[in-house]
């Protein structure tokens, strides 16, 4: 199988923080900022829709690193 996907290529995602987003209402801190599980699912989001069009049928992403 070959993918044709090229070094360089870039996707912006973007979300508006909202309090349900946060480290204190997620239970990972107590400060009202983005909460590093909600960060992580965002930018696996990015990642997925970067490649998607890139990708053969029935295949997808998946995060080894973070």
């Amino acid at each position: 199988m070959e993918l044709n996907l090229s070094v360089g290529l870039k996707y912006k995602e973007e979300k508006t923080v909202t309090i349900n987003d946060t480290a204190k209402v997620f239970g990972s801190g107590a400060a009202e900022v983005f909460a590093t599980p909600m960060m992580i699912g965002l930018m696996e989001a990015a990642s997925m829709n970067a490649v998607k069009n890139f990708l053969p049928r029935g295949c997808s992403t998946v995060g080894t690193l973070v």
